[in-house]
């Protein structure tokens, strides 16, 4: 390729120092020198300017340098994936280290502290609840059972004979009822024939007496009974409340004994969960490692 410049170089006037007449020796001289620096810096002009315009024409020519920056930065991004994979495979085995020690401390905590099995938590669960369901039943019957005899022991005699068959049923005073209406009927009967003093009519009264006697027996042990049941009742009330209280000062305390224990047993599943984590994280950065191109 040729340089535009070099005509106008090669045309450029270059002084001309001719000797003439007249001049002195040292004034030829210095027109020698002078002539001759001319032409070197010509020289030199024209050599330097050509250098230039060849480097040019390299440049020009030359095949373009391919660009390497995408291949740089798929480089830089594997590297950096790189790093964050072994820095989690470091943190998942520090996890599992942590893990294997809480095991151990869960076990000897287990064994020191005589932590029963989830069985044996169920089954005391379900002996609490029997008890209660046992105790809010006998709660009402002794209810039912006070405040009957309340009721009853609060009526006359007259008003008591009367409800005694529908509050509290008894088949012996039904019974002593009927056959008091009975012997009162005899004795009616009697009394209209023979008259108050016949032999009869004083035996049926003696045998009326003696039934009206034992109605009142009756009525009592039905009274009796009733407050007996009651106490009963209500024994029975506070056995079950006292075995309540039992077996819940039971868990409160075997609560505190055991919370070192379920505390450990906590942190071992945080663990757990952490290390989970951590092998998702690490099974999509080996995911992401996978698809990143090669350098």
């Amino acid at each position: 390729m040729k340089a535009p410049f070099l005509p106008q170089i090669r045309n450029t006037a270059v002084p001309s120092y001719s000797v003439q007449s007249g001049c002195s020796t040292r004034e030829r001289l210095l027109r020698k020198v002078f002539s001759r620096f001319h032409r070197v810096t010509a020289l030199a002009l024209l050599f330097g300017t050509l250098g230039d315009g060849l480097h040019a024409a390299d440049k020009e020519t030359a095949p373009a340098t391919p660009d390497k920056s995408a291949e740089a930065e798929a480089a830089r991004l594997r590297r950096v994936r790189l790093r964050n994979l072994a820095a989690l495979e470091e943190e998942l085995a520090g996890e599992r280290k942590l893990i294997e020690i809480k095991q151990h401390e869960l076990d000897d905590l287990k064994v020191k502290l005589g932590v029963s099995e989830p069985a044996a938590s169920v089954g005391t669960g379900e002996a609490a609840r029997r008890l209660e369901s046992l105790r809010i039943e006998s709660q009402s019957e002794y209810e039912r059972a006070r405040s009957l005899h309340s009721q009853l022991t609060n009526l006359t005699r007259m008003e008591l004979r009367r409800i005694i068959s529908t509050a509290a049923p008894d088949p012996l005073l039904a019974t002593l009822l009927e056959t008091k209406s009975t012997t009162e009927q005899k004795l009616a009967e009697l009394g209209d024939s023979f008259g108050p003093e016949h032999p009869e009519v004083k035996r049926h009264r003696r045998v009326l007496d003696r039934i009206e006697q034992q109605i009142e027996d009756r009525l009592q042990g039905i009274l009796d009974g009733l407050k007996t049941k009651t106490a009963a009742e209500k024994s029975k009330v506070d056995s079950l409340q006292r075995e309540m209280d039992a077996i819940k000062t039971q868990e409160i305390a075997s609560s505190v004994k055991t919370r070192p224990y379920f505390q450990a047993r906590r942190e071992l599943e945080n663990l757990i969960a952490i290390a989970e984590r951590l092998q998702r994280r690490i099974a999509e950065a080996r995911a992401e490692l996978a698809v990143t191109p090669q350098p």
